[in-house]
């Protein structure tokens, strides 16, 4: 028994190692994928689209994520590893998390109807109105990730996370760069897309993980 727990011990150093050094590895890749996607940007945008793009619009999808997920995140994340393992508490440490949703929703709804922009812009301008409403819309989707991502983290399925993040930046980053490039009148619209890609992309890559893999619950 002391054998066994000790090689168990040691595959969990090496496995938590090996994810801080994917973690690493998404940082470097994530800033040279925005500095890919500011270069593309900088040539086809002008300087007050970028800043309502990247900036102010970015603010709607933040302050939702923000105020809709740290309290759901910090609660469950410091739930015992070992719950996560016994599938009744599991559903049910679950079905907590997927109050977030609805909650995001109501956020969403209050962060718009404030025009939460900065710099005295309103979410109500007709060029800003529909972008908006699109970040404020892959937040709430993100959001929907957000049950299987807390799994993911209390599983330290760290690699798994990494990969998808890193996954989901690579869509973005191509979703405007092709945008922009293939409409560069709108493109606030471009940023929107990416960002819908983004929290699209990390629902459907953990909802897949999870659905086919049998250790976790899936078929």
């Amino acid at each position: 028994m002391p054998e066994d727990k000790g090689g168990q011990d040691k595959g969990l150093f090496k496995s938590v190692g090996s994810g801080f050094v994917s973690l690493f590895g998404l940082q470097i890749v994530s800033r040279l994928l925005t500095f890919i996607l500011n270069v593309a940007i900088a040539r086809n945008v002008d300087r007050t689209a970028y800043g309502q793009g990247a900036v102010q619009l970015q603010l709607v999808s933040d302050a939702i994520l923000m105020l809709s997920r740290e309290g759901f995140r910090d609660a469950l994340q410091r739930t015992p590893a070992a719950d996560w393992h016994d599938e009744g508490k599991r559903a049910r440490m679950l079905r907590v998390a997927s109050l977030s949703l609805p909650f995001s929703l109501l956020v969403a709804v209050v962060v718009l109807g404030t025009g939460a922009l900065s710099g005295g812009t309103s979410t109500s301008g007709p060029e800003v109105r529909v972008p908006a409403v699109l970040f404020a819309l892959a937040a709430t989707v993100e959001m929907a990730a957000e049950p299987l991502y807390i799994m993911a983290h209390n599983l330290l399925l760290i690699r798994i996370r990494v990969w998808v993040e890193m996954a989901a930046l690579s869509v973005r980053v191509g979703v405007v760069a092709c945008s922009v490039w293939l409409w560069p009148q709108a493109p606030l619209m471009a940023f929107a897309g990416g960002q819908l890609a983004y929290g699209a992309t990390i629902l459907v890559c953990l909802a897949a993980y999870f659905s086919l893999s049998k250790e976790h619950g899936g078929g």
